[in-house]
Parts: C-alpha cells; structure tokens; sequence
C-alpha cells in the first residue's frame, strides 16, 4: 500500500487513527457544505468524512476494509 500523506494522532502514547488527507481527488466534496473530505484509518479499516468543523451535518460512510468501497459509497448521490 502507498501511503500519500498521513497525519498521525496518538492519544496518550497509543495511536488510535490515521488520517489520508491527499489521497481524495477521486471524491465528491461534502453534499452540505462543499468541504473537501478525507479518508481515516482506525482498526484497520476505513471511512471517509467530511473535513469542515463548521460543518452542521459532518457526514461520514460506515467503516469498511476497502478504500475503493467506500469512495463509490461516498460518491453515491441520492436523488
């Protein structure tokens, strides 16, 4: 796996998940306030969120083993 650019976060000394904030270019941006979003990984498995703290609704996928899953989830338009 090629990781793209991670963030880290570690909360007391154990790291709990990792964020790819450039590996989103295939993404559709958040349906409510049109903020980029990004993968997390957290016990291995991933999901997708929106990045906007401002954000009312913060939308995010359920977890899942595959990237590609949950970006076609993500991108996924009801309409």
């Amino acid at each position: 796996m090629v990781w793209n650019y991670l963030h880290v976060i570690i909360y007391r000394g154990v790291r709990i998940m990792m964020v790819d904030v450039k590996d989103g270019a295939n993404l559709k941006p958040c349906p409510f306030c049109g903020s980029k979003v990004h993968y997390t990984l957290w016990k291995n498995k991933w999901l997708i969120g929106c990045t906007n703290d401002k954000c009312r609704i913060q939308p995010h996928t359920d977890y899942h083993v595959s990237k590609s899953v949950i970006a076609r989830e993500w991108n996924k338009r009801y309409r």
